[in-house]
């Protein structure tokens, strides 16, 4: 399973003065490739991951 970056920016933060990065990344995978098949075929073989994230730098 790999993960894909499909946005990544980092800009000065108005409030704080600090930079700030955020990101999305997405992934699919089957459940089956981590050994989780209870519940086929009633649920999805099929999972897909969204994340967000956002952080700020520290002095």
């Amino acid at each position: 399973m790999a993960l894909k970056l499909d946005k990544f920016k980092c800009s000065m933060h108005p409030r704080y003065k600090k930079e700030v990065c955020g990101a999305n990344a997405t992934a699919e995978f089957k459940r089956s490739d981590f050994g989780l098949d209870m519940g086929l075929p009633a649920f999805s073989p099929d999972v897909k991951l969204a994340i967000q994230i956002e952080a700020i730098k520290t002095d």
